[in-house]
């Protein structure tokens, strides 16, 4: 594998399907892909100052971690996709995955002291369509733009 990361969907689908080629060949646990926070790198500047602002009205921000960029795991031993998500996450990625007949949440984990949840997604697809399903999870269930930068962090 020569390129760890891709911005359109075309270049992302074809990345996943690397990163899984390259896991199946390395006989690897799982690899994982991840979004760029915020897409493209941008900083909204605007944002940052209404965040500053709301940091220091509140002392307990200080202790609050920045937002993670959303990620998903594959693993070929159990052909399944994990991944973390909040509750609004969590419709949007359930009504990708009723579009896709192949991909079934299988399990799912709340722990008490986080907000969210762990699903497990078993599929029986090939490559190019779990490739598909990833992008669009990170675009319609991560409400990433279309034009989001994707990278291959573990294989």
């Amino acid at each position: 594998m020569t390129r760890f990361d891709a911005a359109a969907t075309a270049e992302r689908r074809s990345l996943v399907v690397d990163v899984i080629e390259a896991h199946r060949e390395r006989g690897s646990i799982f690899c994982t892909v991840e979004a760029d926070t915020p897409p493209d790198g941008q900083v909204d500047e605007g944002a940052l100052a209404e965040e500053a602002a709301e940091e220091a009205d509140d002392d307990a921000a200080d202790d609050e971690e920045p937002d993670a960029p959303a990620w998903i795991q594959f693993s070929d031993a159990e052909s399944q996709l994990n991944l973390d998500c909040t509750d609004e996450e969590y419709d949007r990625i359930t009504d990708v995955l009723g579009t896709a007949s192949a991909f079934t949440i299988d399990e799912q984990a709340s722990p008490e002291d986080a907000d969210g949840r762990n699903l497990r997604v078993t599929t029986y697809a090939d490559a190019e369509r779990i490739a598909a399903v990833v992008d669009r999870i990170f675009v319609d269930g991560f409400d990433y733009d279309e034009d989001y930068r994707l990278w291959a962090t573990e294989i």
